[in-house]
C-alpha cells in the first residue's frame, strides 16, 4: 500500500508531512515503480485472470485476442492490455 504526503489543510499551516518525511514517501513511491511492486498492476494470461475480484480493479493481460474497449476479454491472442473488473468480467479499458 502506498503511503501518500500529507499537505496539510491550508499551505504553511504546519499540519502536513514534514519535507524529509514527504521526500521519504516520494521516495519509496519511486522505488517500488521502478522494482514493479507499486502502480503497476500484476500481469496475467486471460485463462488466470482472478475469478473474483474488486469492482474496478486493474490488471494487464498478456494474451488479449481482439481486445474492445469496455467488453469481456478473450485469449489466445498476442495483445498485452489492460483490463478491469465490472463485477461480472474481466473487461478491457
Amino acid at each position: 500500500m502506498t503511503d501518500l504526503v500529507n499537505i496539510g489543510a491550508f499551505s504553511n499551516d504546519g499540519t502536513g508531512d514534514p519535507a524529509r518525511v514527504a521526500f521519504a514517501k516520494i521516495n519509496a513511491f519511486a522505488a517500488g515503480v521502478l522494482n514493479g511492486t507499486t502502480g503497476i498492476p500484476p500481469s496475467y494470461l486471460v485463462a488466470a485472470l482472478p475469478v473474483t475480484a474488486i469492482v474496478g480493479q486493474f490488471a494487464i493481460v498478456t494474451n488479449a485476442l481482439n481486445p474492445v474497449y469496455l467488453q469481456p476479454v478473450a485469449g489466445v491472442g498476442l495483445v498485452t492490455c489492460l483490463v478491469m473488473w465490472n463485477g461480472s468480467a474481466w473487461v478491457c479499458t
